[in-house]
């Protein structure tokens, strides 16, 4: 399966503690090419929960239903994680052009302080 950024998937994401996990959608933020001998994905975690208290890096996502979305959704730059790309369950869509400026945005504000 062939993943690139802006593209949404359904993955199995870990829960911060490690405890377990979850088969929540995600954004690919990169995927490191398999060259370099790896198969892994970084990705940005997806909620539904958009009532939950808002994060460094939440973006609410205004074209969820075009980006594959069953319900109204918060991108969370706050929850990052390297995995690998036997996890992807499935892809579900892309985000719209909105929805990857809003979240350039985004990156740049969590980020700032390595850019």
């Amino acid at each position: 399966m062939t993943m690139a950024p802006r593209q949404i998937v359904l993955i199995r994401f870990p829960f911060s503690d490690l405890s377990s996990s979850k088969q929540r959608p995600a954004l690919v933020l990169t995927a490191i090419h398999p060259r370099a001998g790896l198969r892994t994905v970084i990705v940005a975690m997806i909620t539904s929960r958009i009532d939950a208290p808002r994060l460094p890096g939440d973006v609410s996502l205004q074209g969820w239903r075009q980006a594959g979305l069953l319900h109204p959704s918060r991108l969370r730059l706050a929850k990052v994680a390297t995995l690998d790309k036997s996890l992807v369950v499935k892809q579900l869509g892309n985000l719209t052009r909105r929805d990857v400026e809003l979240a350039k945005t985004a990156v740049r504000d969590v980020f700032a302080a390595w850019l």
